[in-house]
This record gives C-alpha cells, structure tokens and sequence, in this order.
C-alpha cells in the first residue's frame, strides 16, 4: 500500500464532481490519460489522485518537468545510463522510466517536450522497452504515462508541436480541468482547506 494518502480534491463544482466520477472508473486500469487545463487548474493534483487511487499506488509517481529536460540529456534522464557511456558518466544512473517500474510517470507539459525526444518517447510508449545509454540491453518498464498539457492539444498537433502519433498513444482518455473562474462555488470551499 501507498505512503500517500488519498488527497480529496474538494469541489462542489458539477464539474469537477464528473471528473472525480471518472477518476473513480478510470485509476483502476493502466490506461495512460491525458490532462489539460490552464496553469494553476491542479493538473499535478489530479494526476496525483489517479495514481493513489490506482493498483499501482505502493510505487512511484515519478514528476517529470518535460520543460526542463535536456535534449542532449534525454536519454539519460528518462532510460539512465552505465559508467563510462559518456564523458561525464562517472557512476550508473537509473532513468525515470525504471525509477517508475510498476508505477506512475507524470509528464508535465507534455508539448515542451522536442520532436525527436517525443520520437524517443513514442519508441518506449509502444512496447515499454528501452536501453540504458552505453548498454545495449534491452530493459522492460511496466509504467502508465499520465500527461498533462496547458495548450490547446488540437492547436498543437495542428502546428506539430505534438506528433499526432503519440498523442494517441497517450490518449486513452483527456480530462479537461476548468479553471477556478468558471467554478466559482469552489471558492468557499478551497478557502476553508
């Protein structure tokens, strides 16, 4: 069993109330989900919940800021690599893709990520295989994908800025969070937490 505890996202949105009813349905299977909503809206939150609530709950939920990573670094952070594969590569290093094993990986902002780290990322969506960097092993990692995304995801792949192919990889379901302004009976609410 999980360290975390079920976090109850408060709402008396309608709906937000809808949402928390898939997420009822929905953490029990490892379909991979897709979260969109303004910044701000508790897409980390509700990514969260799916994973506590989930059959995968006694792993980890690994958070990766897609933002943030380095291309020239890519491979490393998310499938790690063996000493001495690079010039800087002083120890191992587990990728989060094996930190994750079992578990949940949280992809944030999931369009910052580049066309051919999405290619990368495809690759190990598809059949959860990957090679660690200087290692021509091939390593199995059994993780559901929850991403979310501040964009409009129509708009992104309309310009290529997400490939299509694995938007529908990811999509099994898309959870549209609203923002506070348009739930506004939440506010009370949220205050008293």
């Amino acid at each position: 069993m999980s360290n975390e505890k079920l976090l109850a996202i408060v709402s008396e949105s309608e709906e937000m109330r809808s949402i928390m009813d898939i997420i009822d349905r929905v953490a029990r299977s490892n379909i991979n989900i897709i979260i969109t909503g303004e910044s701000g809206t508790g897409k980390e939150l509700v990514a969260r919940e799916i994973h506590v609530r989930s059959n995968r709950a006694g792993n980890q939920f690994v958070i990766i800021n897609c933002a943030s990573l380095n291309e020239d670094l890519f491979d490393s952070d998310l499938f790690g690599h063996v000493k001495g594969s690079f010039t800087s590569a002083i120890n191992d290093k587990v990728g989060f893709v094996e930190k994750a094993n079992n578990g949940t990986i949280y992809l944030d902002e999931i369009t910052a990520l580049s066309p051919n780290m999405q290619a990368k990322l495809l690759r190990f969506a598809q059949s959860g295989e990957y090679n660690k960097v200087g290692d021509p092993t091939v390593m199995k990692s059994d993780v559901r994908i929850i991403s979310s995304t501040n964009k409009k995801l129509e708009n992104e792949i309309r310009s290529n800025s997400l490939r299509e192919d694995l938007f529908y990889r990811l999509n099994t379901i898309v959870l549209r969070i609203p923002p506070l302004r348009k739930r506004r009976e939440d506010i009370p609410v949220l205050v008293k937490t």
